[in-house]
């Protein structure tokens, strides 16, 4: 099927421009997030449209997202307010986003701030996943979980966050189960980072926790072994 996104644009006749344009603008109508990062380019116009005078309107596949070159269909507006087919378009279509990229070498294990990072735009394609907003980054300490090279984007996959528990600290324990509400000691069986889920072995109780870490050396009780 072929979902109709409209934009109104007067040709007469018709040119690469004017379609590339009214392309664009229907795909911020269909995909409003991330259409700002849309950029089209004609690769070739049918007879019809190119002869078409007046408004058209672009239709792109409905399936998912275009991306690459795609085939449209391109409708005009008869004098009587009614849409009819002008031909096709057979175009590109590129997608963009903002992303963060490190200003310089970033070091494994190394601290991340906004000062090691600048915003930039850059092709979809480029990015191997999801964009790390600077937001993000303000929010809390990170640390690169690999060599990371200048001017390469960022993700998510980048950076995490320093652990606040290693392997065989002890960790505080709060256990709030109906009625009852106390602390226990225990060991970590594993690193962790706030909001990290680790177990933690209690010998008093002899039990092993499943524990949520809410900062160095302390967590709460969410499951036992």
């Amino acid at each position: 099927m072929i979902l109709a996104l409209l934009l109104l644009i007067a040709l007469a006749p018709a040119d690469e421009h004017a379609v590339a344009l009214a392309a664009e603008a229907a795909l911020v109508d269909a995909w409003p997030d991330a259409a700002s990062g849309a950029t089209v380019e004609v690769v070739q116009l049918s007879p019809g449209v190119r002869e078409a005078e007046g408004e058209l309107r672009v239709r792109f596949p409905r399936e998912a997202r275009p991306e690459g070159r795609v085939g449209t269909d391109v409708d005009v507006r008869r004098p009587d307010g009614a849409w009819e087919r002008a031909g096709w378009a057979y175009l590109s279509v590129r997608w963009s986003a903002v992303a963060l990229v490190p200003v310089r070498d970033i070091a494994r294990g190394e601290t991340i701030t906004a000062a090691d990072v600048r915003r930039e735009r850059l092709p979809r394609a480029e990015i191997p996943g999801r964009p790390l907003a600077l937001d993000v980054i303000e929010a809390g300490e990170w640390t690169a979980r690999r060599p990371l090279r200048a001017g390469a984007p960022l993700t998510s996959r980048d950076v995490e966050r320093p652990p606040v528990v290693s392997l065989g600290e002890s960790v505080r324990v709060l256990y709030v189960r109906g009625g009852l509400r106390f602390w226990l000691d225990g060991e970590a069986r594993g690193p962790g980072a706030p909001g990290d889920l680790i177990d933690v072995y209690c010998s008093t109780t002899r039990a092993t926790y499943r524990v949520r870490l809410l900062g160095p050396g302390e967590g709460e009780w969410v499951s036992t072994h």
